[in-house]
């Protein structure tokens, strides 16, 4: 008997007394200073992710002068959007990004209250919807759904560790049984990449992780391929803030644009003291969510 290879060993039945079951997958990195605004870049879901936002720090130099809402004298316009939140000196709370009237200047939808001239101006990703990030707070992540839901039921999470900055030539000086992430491939062959650990039958790709075989330390010669060690997401658990199903069934919510969820990331204060307190995992982290949800408006057991 052969069995569908795309639908699995149940042939795409799914079995559960959930009468609508829904289990939404999302993996991105991790990116406070990303020029989009969002605090994160490379989102990748299953088709139920609108958008993820967490705390940036993304800003330009521009030019403000009183009464004016144009801010002139960019470098350059093109991470920037019409929506995207701004503020700076003199800009009025809750000013956006009307119009990108060039490649060095942006309309605002409030004019300044003053003469602030040149200076830092900080500013929020905006998603498809045209909807700003609210630049949670760090330790925070808003993740937006393209649809509403019934019920939420649980989840789960998982993380990958960054790679350092600082890295390493694979020629030689590598730790035997260490594990490194390749972060450059240079010019490095596929025989040398495997005589340090890469599995047989993988191409050579930045960001794949391998462990170097005992009483390997280089591959000698002179090839430029570097690889790189890990490091830690700093974080050891998430957590889903307040009674999400209020937040994710609502009339109102749906007509713009779908339901959310707030999740939190947690980490010990110090190494001496284990009080979990909201942190942001370090940049270059990847962080993956999976979200359970029934779209039925069945009840089940009590609900």
């Amino acid at each position: 008997m052969s069995v569908a290879r795309g639908f699995g060993i149940n042939g795409k039945s799914y079995y559960t007394n959930v009468c609508k079951p829904c289990v939404v997958h999302c993996n991105f990195i991790v990116d406070s200073t990303n020029g989009n605004g969002l605090g994160i870049r490379s989102l990748k879901s299953n088709g139920y992710i609108e958008s993820v936002f967490m705390n940036t720090s993304a800003s330009f130099t521009g030019t403000v002068t009183n009464t004016s809402r144009n801010i002139t004298s960019i470098a350059s316009t093109a991470s920037l959007a019409v929506g995207m939140p701004v503020q700076g000196t003199d800009i009025p709370v809750g000013t956006t990004i009307t119009s990108i009237l060039s490649s060095t200047s942006v309309q605002m939808s409030a004019a300044a209250t003053g003469t602030p001239g040149a200076g830092t101006i900080t500013y929020q990703g905006v998603n498809s919807l045209g909807q700003g990030s609210p630049n949670p707070a760090v330790g925070l992540a808003f993740i937006k759904f393209k649809q509403n839901f019934n019920y939420y039921l649980g989840g789960f999470d998982g993380f990958v560790s960054p790679t350092i900055n600082t890295t390493t030539a694979v020629t030689s000086g590598l730790t035997s049984n260490a594990v490194y992430v390749i972060t450059s491939l240079g010019t490095t062959t596929l025989a040398e990449w495997q005589s340090i650990g890469l599995p047989l039958g993988l191409t050579p790709t930045v960001g794949q992780t391998f462990i170097v075989p005992s009483g390997v330390t280089g591959t000698g010669g002179s090839h430029t391929g570097k690889v790189g060690t890990p490091s830690v997401s700093g974080i050891t658990s998430l957590e889903v803030i307040g009674d999400t199903n209020q937040a994710i069934n609502n009339a109102s919510i749906a007509a713009n644009g779908g339901a959310y969820v707030v999740v939190q990331f947690l980490a010990s204060t110090s190494a001496s003291v284990t009080t979990l307190v909201p942190k942001a995992p370090a940049d270059g982290s990847v962080v993956g969510m999976t979200f359970y949800f029934d779209g039925s408006s069945v009840t089940v057991d009590g609900i």
